[in-house]
């Protein structure tokens, strides 16, 4: 008998938005992605389904609830469905893999049978995990229908495989959208794919990933619109900071009356001092665009992190690199445990408070500040339904 196997790719989550590589590191889901679940629960709602399986990362397992939503079926995990492990790589943005390791960058893109890196996962390696996952899946429900959620890359391959193409040919296959659906027809041990990365369930919604993005089809491997950072350092990066500092003061308060440079950059010094990396630049190419600065010791004891800077220079603002930034902030406080983020925007800066709610973040306070007064904005750094 046939078995129908749905191959859903997972919705979308941080990493996506904010440019970072994700692989098995367990990223979680941004709003939208919860939209785009959904409408995949929609396109699901009047299929029949016998069985529901998902890589056992976060971001699948919560997409697969778009399947079970309204049905009496157990979800089933498994490792064998994760994404490709992706070594040092794994939680760094893309531009900085670009920038610190072109040639597997491009590698990873065009030549994937050449691409190696610490700890990664050869596309090999992934591709016979897939398969016989999705084997043993499919005869296990021999006959059934049977939705199967996984990741990206690990799609890919298994797709690659069941086009007929080598590892080396995997390039040729086309990257899915988050919450792409696919069919495949499985009997005996044979594979036929009859649908291929179908997004029509976010047709006319303004909710796919790929819409907003171009890596996808300009190659990563030469894309301008992944970020890349390194730590400021004193004093060659002291005037592009002051000149944040300062861009983000006049868009906050419309002058720059009460800004003193002086003041800030003793500031910035004393603060690198008792925390060396606390603050980032961030490139487009060659050019710093952003700075990121935080303050690692505030709010420790109360599980938050405090964000002092966030600012994206005027040139560069509207282009969707500050997400990358904030990415970056979720990424470090994330690793020292901390549970919220924290910061302050002046409450006449329309555009900055804007741009933090569509981050998360919400208002629990107004205090007094220099030039106006201050919104105490946070955010959560963990969902409140994850376990790890």
């Amino acid at each position: 008998m046939s078995t129908t196997v749905y191959l859903i790719r997972h919705a979308e989550a941080e990493g996506n938005l904010c440019r970072r590589i994700q692989g098995q590191f367990d990223g979680f889901l941004t709003p939208r992605g919860r939209q785009q679940i959904e409408r995949l629960a929609g396109r699901f709602r009047d299929k029949h389904i016998d069985a529901v399986w998902s890589s056992d990362l976060y971001r699948a397992r919560i997409t697969a609830g778009a399947v079970t939503q309204g049905r009496s079926l157990p979800l089933h995990t498994t490792p064998r469905l994760r994404e490709m492990a992706l070594g040092v790589w794994e939680d760094q943005l893309w531009g900085n893999a670009e920038r610190d390791t072109p040639e597997q960058m491009y590698n990873f893109s065009y030549a994937p049978d050449r691409w190696h890196i610490e700890g990664g996962e050869p596309f090999e390696a992934v591709t016979a995990r897939m398969v016989s996952a999705v084997n043993e899946i499919a005869a296990q429900h021999d006959g059934q229908t049977v939705a199967v959620v996984s990741h990206g890359m690990a799609l890919r391959a298994l797709q690659a495989y069941v086009m007929g193409l080598s590892v080396a040919e995997m390039a040729q296959v086309p990257h899915g959208d988050n919450t792409c659906l696919s069919r495949l027809h499985w009997q005996d041990g044979t594979m036929q794919l009859a649908q291929l990365n179908d997004i029509s369930h976010l047709e006319g919604t303004g909710l796919s990933t790929f819409s907003r993005q171009t890596w996808h089809r300009d190659g990563a491997a030469k894309d301008l619109s992944n970020l890349s950072s390194r730590p400021l350092r004193l004093p060659e990066d002291e005037t592009f900071y002051l000149a944040c500092y300062e861009s983000a003061w006049r868009a906050a308060h419309g002058g720059t009356q009460g800004f003193d440079r002086q003041v800030y950059a003793a500031a910035l010094r004393s603060r690198l001092a008792r925390q060396p990396e606390c603050a980032h630049v961030f490139f487009r190419g060659q050019e710093p665009v952003g700075v990121l600065e935080l303050d690692l010791q505030r709010g420790a004891a109360e599980g938050a992190g405090w964000i002092c800077l966030c600012c994206v220079t005027e040139p560069w603002r509207g282009c969707g690199y500050g997400v990358q930034l904030m990415g970056e902030a979720v990424s470090r406080y994330r690793r020292l445990g901390r549970r919220t983020l924290a910061l302050h925007a002046a409450v006449t800066n329309t555009a900055a408070l804007g741009f933090y709610r569509h981050c998360g973040f919400a208002e629990v306070a107004c205090v007094p500040g220099v030039a106006s007064d201050l919104w105490q904005m946070e955010r959560p750094i963990f969902p409140a339904d994850y376990k790890p």
